[in-house]
């Protein structure tokens, strides 16, 4: 899965609970997105996959799938 802000470049997402990890400025403002609507994502955003834009739909779903993982990140039990 690609993501690139609506200007040229490409970029891999990645989510981790490794407080030393630094997200690039444009993975940190997706993510800075998803706290808003899927259509502020959607509006700032051109998700690919494979070279192909995603349908509004699957970016959606995509959007959804990333809230969904990074909530049960931060409600995960101390170790």
């Amino acid at each position: 899965m690609n993501m690139h802000q609506k200007s040229p470049g490409f970029y891999r997402t990645s989510f981790s609970q490794s407080s030393t990890m630094i997200p690039d400025e444009k993975v940190q403002a997706f993510i800075d997105h998803l706290t808003h609507s899927d259509s502020s994502a959607l509006d700032a955003f051109k998700l690919t996959l494979d070279g192909r834009e995603l349908t509004e739909e699957e970016a959606k779903r995509f959007i959804a799938f990333i809230r969904s993982e990074m909530n049960a990140m931060t409600n995960l039990p101390q170790r």
